[in-house]
């Protein structure tokens, strides 16, 4: 099983919760020096400050139980999406458990329709992008309407991304991807 270091400003990582973390997730749980340091720093002007382990959390199910183990330990819970947080909030000023929500990747459905998307929260901007530009390629198929009918529905996901935090560089690059293009000829369109 993995074994946490101390930090002497702060209470150490209880062991009955390294032991139960360790046993349940495996691999999937680290006190590694570098793991830590990965999901201790962001893209802010703080100093690192590492959590006492890292959880890979794969579902719902197991993000409420490391929650509920956490909670009756007073140990604190950090989720971390993949650190290009500019506010500092993956850091661990009082140590604790960083949940890493990379693992929970899956796009569960997409509603060009209505203009919004349901994912779970590891889902990257080229995830969503992917899975855009394919319902974006069958929407076209059908004819059902113009791109710019497509694109007005389909551009508030980006922006809830951009604005969110799902590491896209700029709304203009989010929507440069999507536009690959040109309506009834499926050429590249360039950008202006």
């Amino acid at each position: 099983p993995a074994s946490c270091p101390v930090n002497s400003q702060r209470a150490a990582l209880p062991e009955a919760l390294r032991q139960n973390l360790a046993w349940r997730f495996g691999p999937r749980f680290s006190c590694g020096e570098s793991t830590r340091l990965q999901h201790g720093r962001d893209e802010s002007v703080h100093e690192p400050l590492l959590p006492d382990g890292v959880v890979m959390a794969e579902s719902t199910e197991e993000i409420a139980l490391i929650v509920r183990l956490c909670a009756e330990h007073g140990v604190p819970v950090i989720p971390y999406g993949v650190g290009s947080s500019v506010e500092g909030h993956v850091l661990a000023p009082r140590g604790g458990i960083s949940v890493d929500l990379s693992g929970m990747n899956r796009i569960i459905a997409i509603h060009a329709e209505d203009g919004d998307a349901v994912v779970e929260a590891g889902v990257t901007n080229i995830g969503i992008t992917k899975a855009v530009d394919e319902a974006a390629a069958a929407w076209t198929k059908d004819r059902t309407g113009s791109l710019d009918a497509l694109f007005d529905r389909v551009e508030s996901q980006f922006i809830d991304a951009w604005q969110s935090d799902a590491g896209l560089d700029t709304y203009g690059n989010a929507v440069a991807e999507v536009l690959r293009f040109k309506e009834g000829e499926g050429e590249a369109l360039a950008m202006k």
